[in-house]
């Protein structure tokens, strides 16, 4: 007999693992201790990773071929990146930086999926994401020198001072509706007439372009400085085409800083389950006679 369903509910629990991201745009460092350290290594990163739950509507088209819509949120997990490293001059300066970068997202799925009739049957599914949400950049830093100065007492003499500098910012990426899109295959057990539960390898391909970003957390040396810095250092707006800095111009400081648009890769892969519960009976799509044999 074949068979294809009416209206179903599904809910799907999904944990994904980052896929091959991009190179540095938020000072990621690579991560190692270095003396006379000239510049920074990029290193790879994506903020797709971590728990998604998402639930939606299907309804079939053709037999088992079936349109769905759904809604999720991705609760991602963070990234995090450090480097360490000495100058070795004098002063010999010390560098400590930390960020932490992670995503909180709105998922939008319009898409379809086809679930053979059998007790365990293949299942696949596929189609267009939306997405709207934020990605929050934390960076900590801490710079220590040390310097060679007389000493005040015997004159002849020189002590070393060291000077420890620290700071915590908060930034937050945000606005705009990035597109991508997401497939699945694998495994469907009928439990019921009306329910089933399927294990899929999900894969979501996505890249998110903030048009804002906001400084909401500014420590410096222990104190909050956050309300007696500049407009232009707490907010940015990413366009396509930034202005050009004029030579020796002083930037406005009462005014958003516009920065080159740019993208943040949001792609992963990882299992699924999904549970679906149909509404009504099944629609035979047997003839009357044959039904009648």
């Amino acid at each position: 007999m074949r068979s294809f369903s009416q209206l179903s509910i599904w809910v799907d629990n999904k944990y994904g693992f980052k896929m091959a991201g991009k190179s540095d745009q938020f000072g990621y460092y690579n991560g190692s201790n270095q003396t006379n350290y000239a510049g920074t290594s990029s290193t790879k990163y994506c903020f797709g990773n971590g728990y998604q739950g998402t639930i939606g509507l299907k309804y079939p088209i053709i037999r088992n071929f079936c349109v769905e819509l759904g809604a999720g949120y991705l609760l991602g997990e963070s990234s995090k990146a450090s480097d360490d490293y000495t100058n070795g001059y004098n002063p010999s300066t010390n560098y400590i930086y930390n960020t932490e970068v992670s995503a909180s997202m709105m998922r939008y799925m319009i898409g379809f999926s086809n679930t053979g009739s059998n007790k365990v049957s293949v299942t696949a599914k596929g189609g267009l994401l939306l997405t709207n949400g934020k990605v929050k950049v934390k960076n900590k830093s801490e710079i220590t020198s040390s310097n060679l100065a007389t000493d005040p007492n015997i004159p002849t003499q020189t002590i070393l001072i060291t000077t420890t500098n620290t700071s915590e910012q908060i930034f937050e990426y945000y606005g705009g509706v990035s597109f991508g899109f997401y497939c699945g295959a694998g495994v469907n057990y009928q439990i019921t007439s009306n329910l089933s539960a399927s294990l899929l390898l999900d894969v979501f391909v996505q890249g998110f372009s903030p048009k804002k970003s906001t400084m909401t957390k500014y420590i410096y040396n222990g104190n909050n400085v956050l309300d007696n810095a500049p407009i232009s250092a707490k907010e940015r707006e990413f366009v396509k085409d930034p202005p050009a800095p004029a030579y020796n111009a002083q930037q406005d400081p009462n005014s958003p800083t516009q920065l080159q648009k740019f993208s943040m890769p949001l792609s992963s892969f990882g299992p699924s389950i999904r549970i679906a519960y149909t509404f009504g009976e099944k629609i035979s799509t047997e003839t009357p006679s044959a039904a009648s044999k």
